[in-house]
């Protein structure tokens, strides 16, 4: 006798991807990025407020070069030092820590932010210049969110590859002590 049991198919639950925040964070940066450049490019055409007695204050700087206007005149090659960077960034987030790869993330999405502004200016490719906007009286360059993003990301990225690094460290040793002890007894 045969017995045929009907039970209800379970579809399998979508596994939570390592990747959901990181792809988050690195396209939240790039909208926020794209978004508040094309309100800069706006707002700011016409007049320079500044907050806080001068500490902050916001005005357009077209900048054709990389951090600190470095590059200037070689637009190609930093585009394609960017393209670079970012394409070995997401080689290096491989197999990291949650924290390691938002900082990751956030490193890319500004780093992309600022790539599109370059590719999509009304200069064209490889002429278009990326528009700063944010003056810090003690800081020397202007910047844009996609710049305060690359380097929070970069930081963290850091932050987390060194206590990643350290963890395993850890794990090694006690696993070690752990093989010694069952070994000498």
């Amino acid at each position: 006798e045969v017995q045929l049991s009907i039970e209800p198919v379970r579809r399998p639950r979508l596994a939570r991807s390592n990747w959901v925040w990181p792809l988050t964070a690195c396209l939240a940066t790039v909208g926020v990025d794209l978004g508040t450049t094309a309100w800069a490019t706006t707002y700011l055409r016409s007049q320079e407020p500044s907050f806080m007695g001068g500490v902050i204050r916001l005005h357009i700087v077209y900048n054709t070069g990389a951090a600190f206007g470095l590059g200037q005149g070689h637009e190609w090659l930093v585009e394609v030092g960017e393209v670079l960077i970012l394409t070995l960034l997401g080689f290096l987030v491989r197999n990291t820590t949650p924290f390691t790869r938002v900082g990751v993330a956030l490193a890319i999405g500004g780093g992309a932010g600022n790539l599109l502004v370059r590719l999509t200016g009304p200069d064209g490719p490889f002429n278009s210049p990326v528009v700063d906007w944010i003056h810090l009286s003690f800081y020397p360059a202007t910047f844009n969110l996609a710049d305060v993003a690359l380097r929070i990301g970069v930081v963290v990225a850091i932050l987390g590859f060194i206590f990643d690094n350290r963890h395993q460290r850890v794990s090694e040793r006690l696993r070690v002590l752990g093989s010694d002890r069952e070994g000498g007894e």
